[in-house]
C-alpha cells in the first residue's frame, strides 16, 4: 500500500481481533438499534468474510443543502452531513462482521485504512469538502491496491457521489467510469459495487439507472426516503424498512439480487420481526467402531498438518436462519478439527503433530490440543503459497520418509497462489503427482473448506487421477454424500469425519463411502471420546 495512507486513529494494532461471538453481540447491539428487520439481517451476514471500501465523494458539490423540508433554513444539513450518517452507520456495522474494520477513500484527500468505529470519522468529516470528481482514479487505485487479496477475500465497493465524473482536466467523462465497471473489476462477482447517489439529478440518474440494469454486480441506490418511497409502493405500507434497512441495502444491493428487486416486485419476508441472539456449540462425537479398527493402520505414520492462514479463513460457515447467531468462522472451524486430530494422532504416535502454516512458522512435536489455543488466538492473514509450504515439508522430512511413512493434512479454503500472488493451480497439481517420493508412503489428504464450485471441480478431479490423493469437504456435506449412499442409519459422527480426513488417503475403503455400498464389520461406538486433553492419552481413544 502506498505509504502515504493513514492507519485508522483508533491506535489498534494491524492484529486487532475480536471473536465471532463477540462480534455477534455487537451485530446484534446494532441490528435493534438501527431496527433491522430480521430478514435483511440474515442476509446481511454473507457478508461476512468480505473487505470492506467506502469511496467518498469530497467535492465541493457535497457542500450542496439537502433542501429537506423537515429543517428549518439555517439548519439544513448538506450531502457532507448525510455521507458522515451514512458512512459512521457503515463502519459500525462493518466492524461487527470484519474485524479488520473499513478502508475509506476519498476523491481529493489520502485515505484512511482500518476503521473500526464512527467515533474515528469526527476529525475526517469536519473537513469541509472541496475539489473536483476523480472518481475514475481513486476506483483504479482500489481495484489495483486490492488485486491480490480479491482471490483471498470478495472486495464490496461502496461509491458515494452526487456529481459526474471527471477527467484530468476536470471534464465530464461518464463513458470512462462505465468501462471501468464493466471490465476492469476481475472478477465481477467477487468485486460488487454500489453507488450511493447523493443527486436528485435527473441526467445523472437516467444513465446511473441504466447501469444499475446492464452492469453484473452493481446496483444503485438513492437517499433513504426515495428508496422507502419506491419499495413500499411495491410491496405495501406495511413492508418494514427502516434506516437500519437502507443501510443493508446499500450493502447487500451488488451482492443479492434480492434486494435490487424490492422496488420491482413482491417479495417474501421469512423471518418477518425480530429476533434474540442464539449461540450454540456442537460437541465432539465418539468414533464408529469400524473407523477406529482401521484408524490403527496409522501406527507408526508422522503427521504433518498444513493449515491454511490466509486472510480468507475468517469467512463465516454454515447457513444463517437467525440474524444473530455467532457461526464459527473457516478458521475456527478448523482449529476445532485440528485439535482433535493433534489428540488422536498423540495416541498414535507419541512425537505429535507438525503443523506448518502458510504465512507464519511452522510449530513442531505438538502433543495436545491444550498448546493451540493462543496459535489460533492469531488472526488469518495473508494469501495462500500452498506450493512452497508443501515443497518445504517435503524437504524436511525426506530422509525419515523411508524410515516411516508421511501422513499430509493440508486444509485450505482458496485457490494457490505463486511468487506474485498470483493463481497457480497447475504447480500444486505437478508437485502432488511427481514430487512425492515414494507417493505411496507420502498420502495427502485435502480438507477443502470452501463450497467455491471452480475449485471443487479441479480437486474433484485430482481426487480421481492422481493416487493417495483424498479430497474432504467440511463436515456436513461428508454427511450428506455417505447418508445419501449408505443409508440414513449408518453411523457417521464428527469424530469419523475426523478419521475420514485422516485415513482417505491411505485406505481406499474411505474413498468409497459416497460411491459404494460397504459392510461395517464393527459396527457400534467405541468409547472415544474427544474431550480436552488428559494426561493418560490411550484412555481418550479405546480402539475395539
Amino acid at each position: 500500500m502506498a505509504s502515504n495512507q493513514i492507519n485508522s486513529v483508533s491506535g489498534q494494532p494491524r492484529n486487532y481481533h475480536k471473536a465471532s461471538a463477540d462480534r455477534m453481540i455487537d451485530f446484534q447491539k446494532f441490528a435493534r438499534r438501527y431496527e433491522i428487520s430480521n430478514d435483511f439481517a440474515v442476509k446481511l451476514r454473507g457478508l461476512e468474510g468480505y473487505e470492506f471500501v467506502f469511496i467518498c465523494d469530497d467535492s465541493g458539490s457535497m457542500n450542496t443543502p439537502l433542501g429537506d423540508a423537515i429543517y428549518s433554513h439555517e439548519n439544513q444539513p448538506t450531502r457532507w452531513d448525510q455521507l458522515k450518517k451514512i458512512v459512521s452507520v457503515v463502519v459500525d456495522l462493518a466492524s461487527a462482521l470484519d474485524p479488520d474494520g473499513i478502508d475509506i477513500y476519498f476523491l481529493n484527500r489520502q485515505p484512511i485504512l482500518n476503521v473500526r468505529s464512527s467515533a474515528e470519522l469526527g476529525s475526517v468529516f469536519a473537513m469541509l469538502p472541496e475539489g473536483s470528481t476523480p472518481i475514475v482514479p481513486v476506483l483504479r487505485q482500489v481495484l489495483q491496491e486490492k488485486h491480490c487479496q480479491i482471490h483471498e477475500r470478495k472486495l464490496l465497493i461502496l461509491l458515494a457521489t452526487d456529481g459526474v465524473p471527471t477527467d484530468e482536466d476536470e471534464r465530464p467523462d461518464i463513458k470512462t467510469l462505465k468501462e471501468v465497471l464493466m471490465h476492469e473489476r476481475i472478477p465481477a462477482d467477487r468485486v460488487p459495487v454500489t453507488i450511493v447517489a447523493c443527486t436528485d439529478d435527473e441526467y445523472s440518474m437516467e444513465y446511473l439507472n441504466n447501469w444499475d440494469k446492464i452492469i453484473p454486480n452493481l446496483d444503485v441506490v438513492q437517499d433513504y426516503r426515495s428508496e422507502q418511497k419506491q419499495i413500499l409502493d411495491c410491496q405495501g405500507k406495511d413492508f418494514p424498512f427502516s434506516f437500519g434497512d437502507y443501510i443493508v441495502k446499500i450493502l447487500m444491493g451488488g451482492v443479492d439480487s434480492w434486494f435490487d428487486d424490492l422496488d420491482e416486485k413482491k417479495v417474501e419476508l421469512k423471518n418477518n420481526g425480530r429476533s434474540n441472539a442464539a449461540t450454540g456449540e456442537s460437541s465432539r462425537d465418539r468414533l464408529n467402531k469400524a473407523f477406529a479398527a482401521k484408524l490403527r493402520g496409522l501406527e507408526g505414520y508422522e503427521f504433518v498438518f498444513i493449515c491454511d492462514d490466509s486472510s480468507s479463513m475468517i469467512t463465516p460457515i454454515g447457513e444463517i436462519t437467525d440474524p444473530f447467531a455467532s457461526l464459527p468462522t473457516r478458521w475456527e472451524e478448523l482449529k476445532k478439527i485440528v485439535s482433535i486430530v493433534v489428540d488422536l494422532a498423540s495416541t498414535l504416535d507419541p512425537d505429535g503433530v507438525d503443523i506448518y502454516f502458510l504465512n507464519r512458522e511452522p510449530i513442531f512435536n505438538v502433543r495436545s490440543s491444550v498448546e493451540l489455543v493462543n496459535i489460533f488466538k492469531v488472526p488469518p492473514r495473508g494469501s495462500t503459497p500452498i506450493v512452497p509450504v508443501l515443497r518445504r515439508v517435503l524437504q524436511d522430512k525426506h530422509q525419515q520418509i523411508y524410515e516411516r511413512k508421511l501422513l499430509i493434512l493440508l486444509a485450505t479454503d482458496g485457490v494457490p497462489t505463486d511468487n506474485h500472488e498470483r493463481p497457480d493451480i497447475n504447480t500444486l497439481k505437478q508437485v502432488l503427482r511427481r514430487e512425492r517420493f515414494p507417493t505411496d508412503r507420502v498420502p495427502v489428504t485435502i480438507i477443502a473448506c470452501t463450497d467455491d464450485e471452480d475449485s471443487m471441480e479441479y480437486l474433484n478431479n485430482w481426487d480421481k487421477i492422481i493416487p493417495n490423493l483424498d479430497v474432504v469437504q467440511d463436515y456436513r456435506s461428508e454427511q450428506k454424500q455417505i447418508l445419501d449412499c449408505q443409508g440414513k442409519d449408518f453411523p457417521f459422527s464428527f469424530g469419523d469425519y475426523i478419521v475420514k480426513i485422516l485415513m482417505g488417503g491411505v485406505d481406499s475403503w474411505f474413498d468409497d463411502l459416497d460411491e459404494k455400498k460397504v459392510e461395517l464389520k464393527n459396527n457400534g461406538r467405541s468409547n472415544a471420546a474427544t474431550g480436552e486433553s488428559s494426561r493418560d492419552r490411550r484412555s481418550k481413544y479405546q480402539y475395539s
